[in-house]
């Protein structure tokens, strides 16, 4: 997973962590370093099962939080649609 971070003042952690919520619980599951130039953090997971949704949520410092759900694999579609969105000016 590839997390955007906003530009970070000097001084700010350049660390983000990736947290997993299961059966209720919100768990730590790696820590990455944010990129400079692109202010970006990529996680790696690995033997992920894919087998079922997982919400999840992308933290840096004390505040800030993005949340979202990975999705299964959905082996089961014959056809699945997907969407990118650039918000590029």
């Amino acid at each position: 997973m590839s997390a955007q971070l906003f530009p970070l003042k000097p001084g700010e952690a350049r660390e983000a962590r990736l947290e997993l919520q299961r059966d209720g619980t919100w768990t730590e599951a790696a820590r990455a370093t944010v990129l400079y130039p692109g202010w970006s953090a990529h996680f790696r997971i690995e033997k992920w099962d894919a087998s079922a949704d997982v919400p999840y949520r992308v933290r840096h410092g004390e505040k800030a939080a993005f949340e979202g759900i990975v999705r299964r694999d959905p082996i089961d579609k014959d056809v699945i649609v997907v969407a990118n969105m650039s918000c590029n000016s």
